[in-house]
């Protein structure tokens, strides 16, 4: 399958689509007004419920051209605790009993992790044109032989969207998912529209705030994992696990985020904030950043549900905003048990 134009977005959708948005608008000021918001967040409100129309819409177009779809079904779990793999460079500071330690848990390996020799239990990553992320996607996941029992979840959004690039594997079918891009700022009333996705009576509806990594902390969630450790997610500067490593496959890697670094002009200079811990980009979108995110997740959501954020990296942007609980800690109380 190679994606093509929208089929939903034929001429009937050009008419329908601006009223249809201002009924989202007035359910939006209908909402504010209940809730006790002001009335001049109406436009931001109503583009996620627009957002939310248009998530449905993406995973129609997926079943449409036969492929699975994430329905909210939770996993299989065998305990409350869940790893979530990013790729910071501290990846590379972790040591053999610790992945060992790691194996015997439930894992999900985010964006471009898959290029690690590490396998996660399940995987979720977006989708774009670059030709480099393209090769790698398919070279070290989606038609790897030795990752066929796994899992992998790709966003809906980058595929129908920014990709026309995308082929059906030869090796693993894909889960597509669309989670609802929420763009709020008002901290507040971002919490009052989130505390939804986080329901434990209903089906898993997945939230995009400004990361992946928060869509697949909604995803964990939503399989009742109470305990979340966050490695890999040192956001303090913007540099990875596979660069300046003398491998084929990260120098490949190297070579794919040079790219995107040339095209979004991101620095790679020590001190320099990782995009999405960026207050600057935050405003700009309309959204907090993702520190602060997490921040306001955890005290005003996760909290309530007995659920708790940790990171394993104490030098994280993360370690002044959630408990850090390191991989060598957890190896040496398991040893000691």
């Amino acid at each position: 399958m190679i994606m093509k134009k929208l089929k939903f977005k034929r001429w009937p959708y050009r008419l329908y689509a601006p009223w249809y948005y201002k009924l989202k608008k007035l359910k939006a000021s209908i909402d504010l007004k209940k809730w006790g918001f002001d009335s001049a967040l109406a436009d931001a409100l109503a583009q996620v419920y627009w957002n939310r129309y248009l998530s449905k819409k993406y995973i129609k177009e997926m079943r449409l051209e036969g492929e699975r779809v994430f329905d909210g079904q939770p996993v299989t779990r065998n305990s409350d605790e869940a790893f979530i793999l990013a790729c910071g460079n501290s990846i590379n500071h972790i040591a053999k009993s610790e992945w060992d330690f790691i194996s015997k848990h439930y894992s999900v390996g985010v964006n471009a992790f898959f290029v690690h020799n590490f396998t996660a239990t399940e995987y979720f990553t977006e989708f774009n044109d670059n030709e480099i992320f393209i090769e790698l996607a398919y070279q070290q996941l989606l038609n790897n032989e030795d990752r066929k029992h796994v899992n992998v979840f790709v966003s809906a959004y980058f595929v129908v969207v920014e990709s026309l690039k995308y082929v059906a594997p030869k090796v693993i079918k894909p889960i597509f998912y669309a989670a609802d891009r929420v763009r709020l700022d008002n901290v507040e009333l971002l919490m009052n529209v989130v505390k939804d996705y986080y329901r434990q009576d209903k089906p898993i509806k997945l939230s995009h705030q400004i990361s992946n990594l928060d869509v697949v902390i909604n995803y964990c969630v939503g399989n009742g994992y109470k305990n979340i450790y966050l490695v890999g997610v040192d956001l303090n500067e913007h540099t990875y696990f596979w660069e300046d490593q003398d491998n084929p496959v990260y120098k490949r890697a190297t070579e794919y985020t040079e790219t995107i670094r040339r095209k979004y002009k991101l620095s790679k200079e020590k001190g320099s904030l990782h995009s999405t811990a960026s207050d600057a980009q935050g405003k700009q979108l309309g959204r907090l950043n993702i520190a602060d995110y997490l921040f306001h997740l955890q005290n005003n959501i996760l909290n309530e549900l007995g659920v708790q954020l940790y990171v394993t990296n104490p030098e994280s942007l993360l370690a002044s905003k959630l408990p850090v609980e390191t991989l060598s800690s957890m190896v040496s109380a398991n040893t000691e048990a």
